[in-house]
């Protein structure tokens, strides 16, 4: 019952965190502030981390108030702590990556628009890719294709297995996106 909440989670923020990021790079650029951002005494790693950051506190935010539903189910019932606990890590873990790649979509436009359409685009294909690599298009593409998916990795978070590759896959996309991110920032200074 659990899973099937968390779940249904990563489709709220599959719409949720597009609307949350796509301003935070692109409103400093409509409003012309982005010159004083990249002038003042921070780093463009401050910058990206800053960013990134208020993104992190919204999702952990929610993960506190989406953690707070099972706990009414430890009160009435007996759930697995453990399998609840690893299911609640896992949708927060996916939130962080969904926000990294927000800020990454937020950084290359001006428009808040299309940044909301360009990260809900990549987490639409994240989300689906699994339903792809079922297909097979393509001889072993089917592996890696499960492999990119967020979802691949959350479902084995939900049954209680943590793993450090899946772990890793998180760690890796979140610190690709912000590099891909401060790229992008950093860009501004080469036009």
């Amino acid at each position: 019952v659990i899973s099937l909440f968390y779940q249904s989670m990563t489709v709220v923020l599959l719409f949720a965190v597009p609307a949350l990021t796509m301003g935070l790079f692109a409103a400093e650029k409509t409003n012309g502030t982005q010159e004083l951002l990249l002038t003042s005494p921070l780093t463009i790693w401050d910058i990206v981390l800053g960013k990134f950051l208020a993104g992190a506190i919204f999702v952990l935010i929610l993960g506190v108030i989406v953690g707070a539903f099972p706990a009414l189910l430890f009160a009435y019932g007996d759930p697995e702590p453990l399998r609840t606990l690893s299911g609640l890590l896992g949708l927060v873990l996916v939130g962080l990556t969904y926000v990294a790649i927000g800020v990454f979509a937020s950084s290359l436009t001006r428009s808040q628009i299309v940044a909301f359409l360009l990260t809900f685009v990549l987490l639409l294909v994240l989300f689906i890719l699994p339903a792809l690599a079922e297909l097979d298009l393509a001889a072993g593409a089917g592996d890696v294709l499960r492999w990119l998916s967020t979802e691949t990795h959350l479902e084995d978070l939900l049954k209680g297995l943590v793993d450090t590759q899946h772990l890793a896959y998180f760690a890796v996309m979140i610190a690709g996106f912000l590099v891909l991110t401060k790229a992008s920032v950093e860009s501004v200074r080469w036009r």
